[in-house]
């Protein structure tokens, strides 16, 4: 177990859980986030707050289409 305030991900005690996962302070555990998200807030495709593209999600969802630069899903 990690000192309070501090989350386990994988074998080690962080403050801060890595890119791709997300803080479940439930369990106090890193973990990971749907795979078409780079931050979020949940597991779900869902609960994206920022794609793995860099772009923003569209009502928290990131397309599985990649757009040129400059360029959106519509």
């Amino acid at each position: 177990a990690c000192q309070p305030g501090y989350f386990l991900n994988g074998e080690e005690c962080v403050k801060q859980c890595p890119m791709q996962t997300f803080s479940d302070s439930s369990g106090w555990r890193c973990q990971l986030c749907h795979s078409s998200c780079q931050t979020c807030h949940g597991p779900h495709s869902t609960d994206c707050d920022l794609c793995v593209s860099g772009n923003p999600p569209l009502h928290g969802q990131c397309p599985q289409v990649n757009c040129p630069l400059g360029q959106f899903v519509d």
